[in-house]
């Protein structure tokens, strides 16, 4: 779906665990990612360190807008249309879909702002199997 990535500045902005991150560049893109929390940022910086893949990894809140450098090529927000049309596509059947939103007390002590997800998922699970 992202197409061919080598050379291409990729902004990871809530990158979490940076899972995501090192995939990206492990594909060849430049990866800047973006994360507040203390303890995933932590995560994504140990691995980089243990297997460095050049990620830039920047603790931010992106409601600052921290300096990133120069402009980013890549935009991978889908819409959910995109997402099950494809499943639909590759043959499969949809059986569940969910959306957690983020637990209240993880919420309650984290960074300002991250109670909107209480509400406001940021996740999308689907289940689907291949018809057979």
């Amino acid at each position: 779906m992202l197409g061919n990535l080598p050379g291409l500045r990729v902004l990871d902005a809530g990158c979490g665990n940076g899972y995501l991150s090192r995939m990206l560049a492990g594909r060849g893109a430049q990866v800047t990612s973006v994360e507040p929390g203390q303890a995933l940022f932590g995560f994504a910086t140990e691995q980089e360190a243990a297997a460095p893949l050049g990620i830039r990894y920047v603790q931010a809140d992106l409601c600052g807008l921290p300096g990133l450098g120069a402009p980013f090529d890549t935009d991978f927000h889908r819409t959910l249309s995109a997402y099950l049309n494809k499943l639909i596509a590759l043959g499969c059947q949809v059986t569940e879909l969910a959306e957690p939103g983020l637990d209240p007390e993880a919420a309650a002590g984290g960074p300002g702002g991250i109670g909107a997800y209480v509400h406001l998922p940021n996740f999308l699970i689907v289940a689907a199997r291949r018809a057979s």
